[in-house]
């Protein structure tokens, strides 16, 4: 499996640009929308799908995890986001697509417990899963994919890794349990 990576500091590098003899200002050009950043085999990230991405990342972050930037940070906290959605799309990229080639499926059954489980995961914040979907860092379709990619790939992990563990189901639960506490 192949996958390449457009240096975001040369993304960036690019919209920047010194007006000229002598001149000391930076003009920021606005990147093509449709410029890729990443690619893995043939799926494309484009500049305009990053920066949507980072904007909802940022966005979340901001307004449900309370983080606060000040306007001279504000850039990098952009920059922060961007690269973070870049290497979500290419994990996410490079795990469904071992999936489908393992011909690995989600079915009914586990589609209802990852909502159980992803229930659990929400009590602490005091969100349902229609928050979840709803408040998320992406649009409510958009969350739905995700949830549901994010499904195949826990299958896929636990097709592929879990099975190398020694430990039981219900000792990885008491871990998980001492992680959320």
């Amino acid at each position: 499996m192949r996958y390449f990576i457009f240096s975001l500091v040369l993304s960036t590098s690019m919209m920047m640009g010194l007006t000229g003899c002598g001149k000391k200002e930076a003009v920021i050009r606005k990147p093509n929308p449709d410029q890729i950043v990443a690619l893995v085999d043939t799926q494309t990230l484009t500049w305009k799908e990053m920066d949507q991405r980072a904007a909802g990342y940022l966005k979340y972050a901001m307004e449900h995890e309370h983080l606060a930037f000040s306007s001279n940070k504000m850039a990098e906290a952009e920059d922060h986001f961007r690269q973070r959605a870049i290497k979500a799309f290419i994990y996410k990229t490079l795990m469904t697509q071992e999936a489908k080639r393992l011909k690995l499926t989600i079915s009914e059954t586990d589609r209802v417990q990852g909502l159980k489980d992803l229930e659990k995961t929400l009590k602490a914040k005091n969100w349902t899963t229609n928050d979840f979907f709803n408040k998320g860092p992406q649009p409510a379709a958009e969350m739905r994919m995700e949830f549901e990619d994010g499904l195949l790939i826990d299958k896929l992990l636990r097709s592929t890794i879990r099975t190398k563990i020694s430990a039981d189901e219900k000792e990885i639960n008491q871990l998980l349990d001492q992680c959320q506490s």
